[in-house]
């Protein structure tokens, strides 16, 4: 499935040599039909966007790589039961300080790897990108 990716940060996108640069991930790491293989078919391998001043708070870069690790900490564990979906990690933002995750419906949600805090980033792909690498604040935090 093509990823549709907003005029505000293809910009972005290109400049990290997408679609050039995209490598293949080794294997799907979410399951059959989860939006992160997607999303990692489209993106893994790229390190968009660069950490700054953004919109309304810092911006931040992505860099998409398979984390299947980060599926078995505690608090990844107790947000899927809370939420009721499957949470699979997709990359690293803000130079490693947080982990991206991207639930079976294609929210996407932020994980601090500072200290405790989880949040909803965006509805969908999109907002959240959006969100990070502009610098616009999410709108709710979940612990």
């Amino acid at each position: 499935m093509p990823i549709d990716l907003p005029e505000t940060i293809r910009p972005l996108f290109v400049a990290a040599g997408w679609p050039a640069q995209v490598t293949a991930p080794e294997a799907d790491i979410g399951p059959n039909g989860h939006p992160a293989n997607d999303l990692l078919r489209a993106f893994n391998g790229l390190c968009v966007g660069h950490c700054g001043a953004g919109e309304e708070c810092a911006a931040g870069d992505i860099e998409f790589r398979a984390k299947p690790g980060l599926h078995d900490e505690k608090v990844i564990v107790a947000m899927q039961r809370k939420l009721n979906t499957t949470l699979v990690c997709i990359g690293d933002v803000h130079h490693g300080h947080g982990a991206l995750f991207v639930d079976s419906r294609g929210a996407c949600y932020l994980m601090s790897q500072v200290h405790d805090a989880f949040w909803l980033q965006g509805n969908t792909f999109a907002v959240a990108a959006e969100g990070l690498l502009l610098g616009r604040k999410s709108q709710t935090q979940l612990l």
